[in-house]
């Protein structure tokens, strides 16, 4: 499934979400070693995080770029590791 797709798929439910929570979601995926957010929703709470922001230059610093790279395909772990190097102790 393309990045399109998942983004079509997943916009109703993360609405609903938002909606319901006040939250705000994102999905992302692991492309060419790198960790991409191809939508994210916003709910209606007070504080927000821009989840950009704090993955920058801590790329294993994001929950969600170690649960892709858990569950990715050996060449995609690979690429990420070449790109990133291995995580560190404070990682």
């Amino acid at each position: 499934m393309q990045a399109d797709e998942r983004r079509e798929r997943a916009l109703p439910v993360m609405r609903s979400l938002a909606q319901a929570t006040g939250e705000t979601y994102g999905l992302a995926v692991l492309l060419d070693g790198r960790r991409l957010r191809i939508c994210s929703v916003t709910g209606g709470a007070d504080v927000a995080v821009n989840a950009e922001v704090v993955d920058e230059g801590r790329c294993y610093g994001a929950v969600t770029a170690r649960a892709l790279l858990a569950f990715a395909p050996p060449q995609e772990q690979d690429a990420f590791i070449a790109l990133h190097g291995r995580p560190s102790v404070s990682d």
